[in-house]
C-alpha cells in the first residue's frame, strides 16, 4: 500500500506480525512497526495520516499514525479479518472472513457497526465519492454493496466463482 503522496510504501509481514515501511526516494527500509497476529489487509486514509492493518490471527485492526510510524491502538473486529478499505470520509470497512460480516470503524478505530454480508468476505474497496463500500464474498460468489453513510446493504451482485480482490475507479 503506497502513501497518497507516494513517499512511503507499507508492507504487511504475515510471518513476523509487523509492517515494513519503505521510503520511495531512497528505496530503503526506514522502519518496522509491530502489529497484531498475521497481518493481511492494509489501507491508508485519504490524507495519509493513518494506516489500518487487518490482523487475521488476532481478529483485530491496528491503527497506525504515519507521522512517526507508531501504532495508536488496536480494535477487536470479527473473525479472521482480511480486506480493509477507507472511505474518503474516514469510515473503515473490514471484511471478516470467519464471521461473514464487515466491521465499520471510525477514523480512530472506534467501532461503529457490524454489517452482515455473504459468505467469506475477503476484499474491500471504497467509492471515491464516499457513497459505498464494495466487499467480495468468496464463499458465495457475490459482491455486497454497503451504503457508506448508514451501513445498509443492497442485494448482492452475483459475479464469478470465488471473488477476492476489488477496486473502484474515480
Amino acid at each position: 500500500m503506497a502513501a497518497p503522496d507516494g513517499s512511503r510504501v507499507y508492507v504487511t509481514n504475515h510471518g513476523s506480525d509487523s509492517v515494513t515501511v519503505i521510503d520511495t526516494a531512497s528505496q530503503a527500509v526506514v522502519g518496522t512497526i509491530p502489529v497484531g497476529v498475521f497481518p493481511a489487509g492494509i489501507a491508508i486514509s485519504r490524507d495519509g495520516a493513518r494506516l489500518y492493518v487487518a490482523n487475521t490471527g488476532s481478529d483485530t485492526v491496528t491503527v497506525i499514525e504515519t507521522d512517526g510510524n507508531r501504532p495508536t491502538g488496536s480494535t477487536k473486529v470479527g473473525d479472521a479479518p482480511l480486506g480493509v478499505s477507507v472511505t474518503p470520509g474516514g469510515r473503515v470497512h473490514v471484511a471478516n472472513t470467519g464471521s461473514n460480516t464487515v466491521s465499520v470503524l471510525g477514523p480512530t478505530g472506534k467501532p461503529l457497526e457490524v454489517v452482515k454480508v455473504g459468505r467469506m468476505p475477503e476484499g474491500s474497496a471504497a467509492a471515491p465519492d464516499d457513497s459505498f463500500a464494495y466487499v467480495t464474498n468468496t464463499g458465495s460468489g457475490t459482491v455486497s454493496v454497503i451504503d457508506a453513510e448508514n451501513g445498509e446493504t443492497a442485494a448482492p451482485f452475483t459475479v464469478g466463482a470465488a471473488p477476492e480482490g476489488v477496486a473502484v475507479t474515480s
